[in-house]
């Protein structure tokens, strides 16, 4: 993928049983940056074998390949469930995406209290409840006020 997370676009296919170079890693060791034939991809470390310990690859994350943030704030956030993305920073609000386990998100805003972080998910932007995520980068306090 070319970035750490499931909603990134595929950038090539691994093979069964072949070898490549780990370049780099994300902070938890859980999505590995490695070297393809004339390109760079980013993998699940689930599915692979790493021989080795994980934990010696450089951190390369959360950002992209091309290493730019992954927020215009520079606050990026993962999240720690399975969370709704919704049209409003409330629960009564509409539901407009389901995140993942483990998902990095860019915030580019919150609520003045802090209790919601406004992210752009596949395309969409809308609002996370802040104790469902972790905080990676950034300080989210410091993010515009945008609803």
């Amino acid at each position: 993928r070319s970035e750490p997370f499931i909603g990134a676009p595929v950038v090539g296919r691994l093979l069964r049983g072949q070898t490549y170079a780990v370049i780099g890693r994300d902070a938890d060791a859980r999505w590995f940056l490695l070297q393809l034939s004339g390109f760079q991809g980013w993998a699940w470390g689930y599915y692979l074998f790493i021989n080795g310990n994980e934990f010696n690859a450089p951190i390369v994350g959360p950002f992209s390949t091309s290493g730019q943030p992954a927020s215009s704030t520079g606050i990026v956030v993962q999240s720690q469930d399975g969370i709704r993305l919704r049209a409003a920073p409330t629960v009564a609000s509409e539901q407009i995406g389901r995140i993942g386990w483990g998902e990095i998100l860019p915030v580019i805003g919150r609520t003045a209290d802090g209790g919601w972080y406004q992210t752009e998910w596949l395309g969409t932007i809308g609002w996370i409840a802040a104790p469902l995520v972790r905080v990676i980068e950034g300080d989210p306090m410091t993010a515009p006020v945008t609803g």
